[in-house]
């Protein structure tokens, strides 16, 4: 990849250019594949974090200013769940949208998603206009 800013075509009105996504996954790569699908869209700031414990510490450092999570849920250290009841246990972050990642779409795992506080869930491997679909429904513009 080229270094020259030529090279780069973002759109030109991208109304989700200040908007922060935190991607919580314990695969390098899982993240950087979906934090690299949805900048093929939108100019959204991408962070990551590789377990539940760093994305609460990157939450609170930034005062809850994210606008949407996309969070695994096996992962080391703090899996999904408890970093989502960690999450909507804090008045501040409770309202921040999460969309679980999984490779199982069974009900159960689904309705522990929601249970959880997910508002949403996608299967991996990720469908590219699934993605792409839930972040335009849930940044708020």
């Amino acid at each position: 990849m080229s270094n020259d800013s030529d090279d780069l075509t973002l759109p030109k009105e991208d109304k989700f250019k200040l908007q922060n996504i935190l991607i919580i996954d314990d695969s390098a790569i899982l993240r950087k594949i979906l934090g690299e699908l949805i900048l093929s869209k939108h100019s959204a700031n991408i962070l990551e974090a590789k377990h539940g414990r760093d994305a609460l510490a990157t939450v609170s450092a930034l005062n809850g200013k994210i606008n949407l999570i996309f969070c695994d849920l096996k992962m080391p250290v703090m899996d999904g769940e408890a970093f989502m009841r960690n999450l909507i246990a804090n008045e501040k972050f409770k309202t921040i949208p999460v969309i679980c990642l999984t490779v199982d779409g069974n009900k159960n795992t689904v309705m522990s998603c929601i249970k959880y506080g997910a508002k949403d869930y996608i299967l991996k491997p990720y469908d590219k206009s699934d993605v792409l679909i839930k972040v335009e429904k849930y940044l708020k513009t």
